[in-house]
């Protein structure tokens, strides 16, 4: 058998036997993600108001240093600490680079799957806004 195929399906034989090496990488993620949109949407709800209403010296400095760190690797911000900050793209990097085709190819499934399914919500949701727009509109 061709070994890439092989390796597809050690992956997916990892992913539905719930391997828990490749689940704590990806609950960890999960995690960090969730922490990080938490702490990020405070901060930035604050510093975007802040930057949208008050003018002071500086303040295009400020905005163009601040959309250079939009670009920022995840890598140099968490690190790749196995268990502490090794998240699933940083996992994905180094297993790969390991050699262990397998477990690299069921994270980069899992992490297919969690954006599909929060594609799929943002779907839905933007429907049911559309349709409720559409309603109020009628209804004018």
């Amino acid at each position: 058998m061709n070994p890439f195929v092989e390796s597809v399906a050690s992956a997916a034989q990892l992913v539905a036997g719930g391997d828990p090496q490749l689940f704590h990488i990806v609950g960890l993620s999960l995690g960090v993600s969730a922490l990080a949109c938490v702490i990020a949407t405070a901060m930035g709800l604050f510093a975007g108001a802040v930057l949208a209403v008050w003018r002071f010296p500086g303040r295009r400095a400020l905005l163009v240093m601040l959309n250079t760190l939009l670009a920022l690797p995840s890598v140099v911000v968490g690190g790749n600490i196995d268990g502490v900050t090794r998240v699933m793209t940083t996992a994905i990097a180094l297993e790969t680079s390991k050699g262990d085709l397998p477990l690299a190819l069921a994270l980069g499934l899992v992490l297919l799957g969690v954006v599909l399914l929060l594609n799929t919500l943002v779907a839905i949701l933007r429907g049911w806004r559309v349709h409720a727009d559409e309603r109020v509109g009628a209804m004018s």
